[in-house]
């Protein structure tokens, strides 16, 4: 049987079985003899020994896991003392359970006074509090808003590592108490050496929202509730709809596109920002008439990738990109019941764009054989269409149009250019051509209106050679 005890915090805190378990006559593993309890047991007249040097043997922490799980089993009928509750918060109790039941090994854990309580109590009472090893927070792993409580905080490192991610949720003036003392966060690993080891504990205070200078989704999902309350919420947002907030989200959308483009990636982050906003508002709305919520979009898309790439989250990663695109398309195709590419075809959604919609129902035909075996075959194709646009008749000629354009796509899709990208690209030239044309025509006094069409052209072919100087 090995029994871990808790020690709890400071002298005085052992329980009576953690007394009595000390004194059984059992051999006695103290994880750190830098606690009160090492003097309880000399004093007694308690043999003991320390794993004190493991900490130094061990190149990291995993390791330094490993070795005390090993020692604990290994002195196995024994009674492991750890510092604080002794919970399986404490990654050296769970690390001795988890080899214990591996081996087959009784293993038991009667609870001491924790470092939560401890901390909790010289902050005045906590409520809601979570509290975890220094080393395991990470931002996002909890509310700001409910008290958090850091225990071993054990050297300065581990107090400078700590308050880097603190920094990346909290202000950095946020008031904390370090072992009952108040500090700003910014100075937690300011302190003299002394103050930093296995007890030091950490009690961030709750922050409330408007005081975060980082969110999370949790974050936006309140605002966004906020926002469309009946009674306090903005009377503009409270109005909204699916229908109303269509064409903004659109529009959110294509900006972000826009700034991949131009590489601005302060915008960008502004835009998905924006983006973001109305997913979120979506969800709202939705949530309000008990359709869906924000979280039930979150574990959609989070459910979807574990289903789509199995083999990445569980197994084997595939190795190329096209395995993974061929993968995702085959379980795409399973879970939306598609039983044909035509179907697939028919589900692409008609708000794409028709450029961008065509490359993509070019691509569903393309396993099935309906594809020019290369770039210079599907070039053929375009000079054809093109000649029968020159033929076609007035009521023909809206079909022929639309069979060149198919053909350009066709001819972009296999040159490995995106057709949406290209006219996005000529339009802008066209644009920077007209406004470099006008302002020639500005600078010399010339009405362009005026202008006969080989005169136009000049001006034309001068805006064009200086800008392909520039």
């Amino acid at each position: 049987m090995i029994l871990i005890v808790g020690l709890g915090v400071e002298p005085g805190d052992l329980t009576q079985r953690a007394a009595e378990a000390l004194l059984s006559g059992k051999p006695v593993l103290l994880r750190t003899g830098r606690h009160p309890a090492a003097e309880f047991l000399k004093e007694k007249g308690v043999p003991f020994k320390t794993l004190d040097e493991l900490y130094e043997q061990s190149a990291d922490y995993d390791e330094l896991l490993s070795r005390i799980a090993e020692s604990v089993c290994a002195s196995a009928p024994c009674v492991f003392g750890v510092p604080g509750g002794a919970g399986l918060m404490d990654e050296s109790v769970r690390a001795v359970v988890s080899l214990a039941k591996e081996r087959g090994l009784p293993c038991e854990v009667a609870a001491g006074v924790g470092y939560c309580e401890r901390a909790g109590a010289a902050a005045g009472g906590l409520s809601c509090a979570v509290c975890m090893a220094a080393a395991d927070y990470g931002p996002g792993a909890y509310d700001p808003r409910l008290p958090l409580v850091l225990q071993e905080l054990h050297s300065p490192l581990t107090a400078s590592e700590a308050k880097l991610r603190l920094l990346e949720v909290y202000p950095a003036e946020h008031i904390a108490l370090l072992n009952g003392r108040p500090l700003p966060l910014e100075e937690l690993d300011r302190q003299e050496a002394a103050a930093y080891d296995h007890r030091t504990c950490l009690v961030v205070p709750p922050v409330p929202l408007n005081s975060l200078e980082r969110f999370d989704l949790e974050s936006l999902r309140r605002m966004l509730e906020k926002l469309r309350d009946p009674l306090d919420g903005s009377a503009w947002d409270r109005e909204q709809t699916h229908e109303s907030l269509r064409g903004d989200l659109l529009e959110e959308s294509y900006e972000a596109v826009d700034a991949i483009d131009r590489g601005d990636m302060d915008d960008l982050c502004e835009e998905l920002g924006d983006m973001l906003l109305h997913i979120g508002m979506q969800a709202q709305i939705a949530s309000e008439h008990g359709d869906f919520d924000l979280r039930d979009v979150v574990s959609g898309i989070c459910l979807k990738l574990l289903r789509r790439l199995p083999q990445v989250f569980s197994g084997a990663p595939l190795k190329t990109a096209e395995e993974v695109q061929a993968e995702w398309d085959k379980t795409k195709m399973q879970a939306k019941g598609q039983s044909g590419q035509a179907e697939a075809m028919r589900q692409l959604p008609r708000a794409l764009p028709a450029l961008l919609r065509t490359d993509k129902a070019q691509r569903l035909a393309s396993p099935l054989g309906y594809d020019f075996k290369d770039a210079s075959a599907a070039m053929e194709k375009l000079l054809e269409e093109a000649a029968e646009v020159r033929s076609a008749a007035p009521e023909e000629l809206e079909g022929e149009l639309g069979d060149l354009l198919f053909s350009c796509v066709n001819v972009c899709r296999l040159c490995g250019v995106s057709a949406e990208a290209a006219l996005g690209r000529s339009l802008e030239k066209f644009i920077r051509r007209i406004g470099a044309v006008e302002e020639t025509a500005k600078k010399r006094g010339i009405d362009l209106k005026t202008l006969s069409e080989a005169q136009l052209d000049l001006l034309w072919e001068e805006a064009k050679a200086a800008l392909n100087r520039v």
